[in-house]
């Protein structure tokens, strides 16, 4: 670890938040941010503190970097069908690499999409999508509703930098210019913090949104809307600028929960401001969709084997390919990018020739070719996503590393026959 520096605007990866405000010392064995006190950014930071370089490792025994960049580039130029993926996990130099070795082995390239994020795309590319920066919701949202989510618990510093606390021109009060309303569980720690609670159960998105949609516009279904969101109807209409915050919980309940709250939102615009916005997730996610879809043309589930991208979601996501044992070879980008695979999937990556970029001190995927690389944000190179798509540069070094992710993915490049190429960077 890098000893006795103080970084300032430090990029925190405990979770969606990504707060880019911390003022972080590095003395040796800590690392230590001034009057943080959120607890997931201490983990993060406790992890940071705690990682050490390890040895390239090939089939369990130590080799020098060459002899395993070397090892790494064979496997996967004698592939019938490589996966890249993993991408969640790593800033965008290393995404950008990724994808163009991808296209240079003709093989799959999948973020490590999960269930929840493939229907949160395919609801945006069936209706499109209402959103803003987090900046603007923080100086104009007059009225935060939390669906189904609960950033108290799950996001730390969301009410302070983004949705509850911010003063602006036009909420000079800040918390006191906002109605909250938390529509979900009324026993979270977000509804503690709310001025009114609309209670429903898990999975019951569509029919309160359909509900909803049906009392803003007026019309009449079989039965009166609920009293709680007639209530919260007359509040859209009421405010000046709305935002629905959104988690993993409505995204669970598929393309058609999502559609409906972005519906309500477009049905909305012609009288007031509503917006959407996800929480979203400690890593990249954002970032990895922007790079294959800059660089593909499409979001995730890419398929290189016909010599151009082509689009196979959901059959060509990792989770798809892995569970049917449709890959003879992975490249992880990053082993925290794999964590929402399932078990079947997970086990699947040991069965095949691997090659893994890991920040952990255990191969927790079984390996044939292992690097060690720093954790997200802890070394300089690229930049991140935020859920609102805004690009974070990643420009503190917290770590002393002699190997980066990109910097793995550029020598396993350069040694692939033919000479690599890549593609096009991004905008």
């Amino acid at each position: 670890m890098a000893s006795h520096q103080t970084h300032v605007d430090v990029l925190c990866f405990g979770c969606g938040c990504l707060c880019d405000d911390l003022r972080v010392t590095v003395d040796g064995e800590s690392a230590l941010a001034e009057g943080l006190s959120c607890s997931l950014g201490r983990e993060w930071l406790d992890r940071v503190a705690a990682w050490r370089p390890g040895p390239c490792v090939i089939e369990g025994r130590e080799a020098p970097l060459a002899e395993a960049v070397a090892r790494a580039a064979d496997l996967l130029s004698a592939a019938h069908a490589p996966l890249v993926c993993g991408l969640a996990g790593a800033g965008t130099d290393a995404q950008r690499a990724a994808v163009g070795i991808a296209d240079r082995l003709g093989g799959f390239v999948d973020w490590t999409t999960t269930p929840a994020d493939a229907a949160a795309i395919e609801s945006m590319q069936t209706v499109g999508a209402v959103g803003v920066s987090l900046g603007e919701i923080a100086q104009r949202a007059d009225l935060v509703v939390f669906w189904q989510c609960d950033p108290a618990s799950t996001h730390p510093r969301h009410f302070e930098r983004y949705s509850l606390q911010p003063k602006s021109r036009w909420l000079p009060r800040g918390r006191a210019d906002r109605k909250v309303v938390a529509v979900g569980d009324p026993a979270s720690a977000t509804a503690a913090e709310a001025d009114s609670v609309v209670e429903l159960p898990a999975g019951g998105a569509v029919d309160a949104l359909v509900a909803l949609r049906a009392a803003l516009a007026g019309v009449t279904l079989a039965s009166d809307p609920p009293a709680p969101i007639a209530r919260l109807a007359e509040q859209i209409r009421d405010a000046s600028f709305a935002v629905f915050f959104y988690g993993d919980e409505l995204k669970r309940q598929g393309a058609a929960a999502l559609t409906e709250l972005t519906l309500l939102a477009q049905s909305q615009q012609e009288t007031t401001r509503v917006v959407t916005a996800p929480l979203g997730g400690a890593g990249n996610a954002p970032g990895a969709k922007s790079v294959m879809t800059w660089q593909t043309g499409y979001p995730m589930a890419v398929s290189f084997a016909s010599g151009s991208p082509e689009y196979g979601a959901p059959d060509f996501t990792a989770e798809s390919l892995l569970a049917r044992g449709e890959v003879d070879a992975v490249l992880v980008v990053s082993e925290d990018g794999m964590a929402g695979l399932s078990d079947a999937a997970i086990q699947a990556v040991s069965r095949v020739d691997s090659v893994v970029l890991s920040s952990a001190p255990v191969d927790g995927l079984g390996a044939t070719v292992r690097f060690s690389t720093p954790p997200l944000g802890a070394a300089p190179g690229g930049a991140v996503f935020r859920s609102d798509h805004v690009a974070l540069p990643l420009h503190q070094p917290l770590v002393d590393a002699a190997t980066t992710d990109a910097g793995v993915l550029a020598a396993i490049a350069a040694r692939l026959a033919p000479a690599f190429s890549g593609l096009p960077a991004g905008p």
